[in-house]
């Protein structure tokens, strides 16, 4: 029967793209489609090699396969079914036994994997003119996964509207957030099954437009939340001499009532936050590379961790309120065991960009070697299986 759905699904990907060349199978059959889904984005409502436990990585990346390209986000939907996403248009899968190359385009980067289950996974970034050449402002995309094809169900048309951060609570309640989609506003888009829309700043309260008086023309990075529309956005505002960074609460996305956390807003001379986790609404965790710094919500209040280390951390994720991890730059890893933050000793030189895991294992993905040019840098995937960190890919 799998034959089948195979044979079949590659005679739909010919008939629709009139080419074999479109299509592609990775571990399972897919096809892309590059036209965008019906309710696209609209300002309406309606809708390895093993790496040592201690000591320096020696891998160098020289002569190695997508050298200059780099992986920045993980997840997946079990130990057979993960996904790893990065720039250049590299995007892996894992079906428990090796990972395997998915081709959506070399003018893709993506920025974001969401898994909410096998038949329903979401990878969103940016089209650029050329690989790498991320200083132009690229247009947003979602591509989504059915289970059996790729298809391209969300797009932007206009420069700087890259998609960085994708959450969801189930497959018909998907939110996503980016640059700029319309008239210089960064809007909320989201999924219910079958559509996009847009939950626009139209009608939003007044402190939701930054606290300062701005539009809402901030840029949100980072987004998450739970089933109830409570939901957490992290946004920058760039003024001329300074960036402007903000925690937005939503008590319910749809009332478009918000709070700020003032322990992790304020001004800042970089990135800010760039992840946020959390196993309840009455715990939350966000880290931020200027600091650095963990901040947590314990269901009464906000406050800073102590991690201890320099090195910018760039994601977190968690099991549970006792089992999480943070990853960040020049191959730092950091678990919180539900009393203190603890550094790892992992052998990792590269530069790791997204953290994601079960029971079974733990992942980190980057590249190789911070040490070397960027042009010069391999993608690598790091597992943890509760004694060393090794590297798979």
């Amino acid at each position: 029967m799998e034959a089948l759905r195979a044979v079949a699904s590659m005679l739909l990907c010919v008939i629709v793209t009139s080419s074999w060349s479109a299509c592609y199978k990775a571990g399972k059959p897919g096809e892309v489609d590059t036209d965008t889904a019906s309710g696209t984005d609209s300002d309406s409502d309606s809708d390895g090699d093993s790496e040592s436990d201690s000591g320096e990585s020696t891998d160098t990346g020289t002569g190695t396969p997508h050298q200059g390209q780099h992986l920045r986000a993980i997840m997946g939907t079990g130990p057979d079914d993960i996904y790893a996403a990065g720039t250049c248009g590299l995007l892996l899968h894992f079906d428990g036994k090796e990972w395997t190359e998915i081709d959506l385009g070399a003018d893709n980067t993506f920025n974001t994997v969401w898994a909410v289950a096998k038949e329903n996974v979401l990878v969103g970034g940016a089209v650029y003119d050329e690989c790498n050449s991320e200083g132009a402002c690229g247009q947003g995309i979602i591509y989504r996964f059915d289970g059996m094809i790729w298809q391209r169900g969300f797009e932007r048309t206009e420069d700087c509207s890259a998609i960085v951060s994708i959450w969801g609570a189930s497959s018909d309640n998907i939110y996503a957030v980016g640059g700029y989609s319309s008239d210089s506003q960064s809007d909320i888009s989201h999924f219910d099954g079958s559509s996009w829309s847009t939950l626009s700043s139209s009608g939003m309260d007044q402190v939701c437009y930054l606290g300062s008086g701005h539009r809402w023309s901030d840029i949100p990075q980072a987004i998450w939340g739970f089933a109830s529309a409570e939901i957490y956005i992290y946004a920058e505002y760039c003024g001329a001499d300074e960036i402007i960074s903000t925690l937005y609460y939503f008590p319910h996305i749809f009332d478009k009532t918000c709070s700020i956390i003032d322990v992790a807003s304020g001004y800042s001379h970089g990135r800010g936050i760039g992840s946020i986790w959390g196993s309840s609404p009455e715990d939350v965790f966000a880290v931020r590379d200027t600091g650095p710094a963990v901040y947590r919500y314990d269901g009464t209040a906000w406050s800073e961790m102590e991690t201890g280390g320099a090195e910018e951390l760039m994601s977190i994720w968690g099991l549970g309120p006792k089992d999480v991890y943070a990853v960040g730059l020049k191959g730092r890893i950091i678990h919180y065991d539900g009393d203190s933050w603890k550094s790892m000793k992992t052998g990792i030189a590269g530069d790791l960009r997204g953290v994601w895991g079960t029971k079974e294992a733990i992942y980190a993905v980057g590249d190789d070697n911070a040490k070397l040019p960027d042009e010069e840098r391999s993608p690598a995937i790091y597992r943890y299986d509760g004694q060393s960190w090794t590297r798979v890919y």
